[in-house]
């Protein structure tokens, strides 16, 4: 059970690395939050 809980631990972190990463790309790119055409 306790390589379980592991992995469990492991994809929380990497789901919070992609969270992350999104919101920079959101950050860095505003013209997709908010379209002007």
């Amino acid at each position: 059970m306790g390589d379980g809980r592991t992995s469990f631990w492991m994809e929380k972190r990497r789901w919070k690395k992609y969270w992350i990463l999104s919101v920079r790309k959101l950050e860095h790119w505003p013209q997709l939050r908010e379209p002007r055409a």
